[in-house]
């Protein structure tokens, strides 16, 4: 384990939230199945986060989970990045399973969509 690494181990997490953090697209044009999102974890009150695509969570409730993270400091602040390559988590039998998309794109989604020309989508 590298010196600026720390580890949670078999841990159950309190909640799981995941946001969007590209423009939304539509269904038509694909949705935001490949878009990026923002993880967040809640555990013992402390709050760890990551970036994946698609909002597949890597956990369920129940479950217990293993990782490294990063503690950074910016702007007087405290954040806990976790390394999501070293997500392992396991159910209520110590199956230990591997979810969620880890992989990574080369460019960000910058420009919003035009409105769509379905009615129903125009909601």
């Amino acid at each position: 384990m590298d010196d600026n690494f720390f580890e949670i181990h078999d841990e159950h997490f309190q909640a799981y939230e995941t946001y969007l953090k590209e423009p939304y697209r539509p269904p038509s044009k694909k949705g935001n199945t490949k878009a990026l999102h923002l993880h967040v974890i809640t555990i013992n009150g402390e709050k760890y986060s990551f970036f994946a695509l698609d909002a597949q969570k890597f956990a369920h409730k129940g479950e217990t989970i293993s990782f490294l993270y990063k503690k950074i400091e910016k702007n007087e602040k405290i954040y806990f990045n976790i390394e999501k390559h070293s997500i392992i988590t396991k159910d209520a039998k110590g199956n230990e399973y591997q979810r969620g998309n880890r992989d990574s794109k080369p460019k960000l989604r910058t420009a919003s969509t035009r409105m769509p020309g379905s009615r129903r989508e125009q909601r």
